[in-house]
């Protein structure tokens, strides 16, 4: 951004002068939130009770995050516990 001034002397000359300002804008997205560990795929046998635990969540902005799951016709027998499955 260039930000200029002007002022008028009292002999009526104008002095005009100049600056620029460089702008970081934070917090900057270096990477999204990502497991820590690979996500493995599960296979649940009916009247079987399986429970999984997400992995650690690293997050190297700390912009936040939110998890959710589509479940699909599996949600007649699944849900999202807090971090747990």
């Amino acid at each position: 951004m260039k930000i200029i001034g002007s002022a008028t002397a009292n002999n009526g000359v104008t002095y005009t002068t100049y600056t620029f300002l460089n702008f970081i804008i934070y917090p900057q997205n270096t990477l999204p939130p990502q497991f820590r560990t690979s996500l493995s795929d599960l296979t649940v046998e009916a009247t079987t009770y399986l429970e999984y635990t997400l992995p650690t969540i690293y997050d190297i902005d700390l912009d936040g995050w939110t998890v959710s799951v589509n479940f699909g016709l599996a949600t007649l027998f699944a849900r999202l516990n807090g971090n747990k499955i």
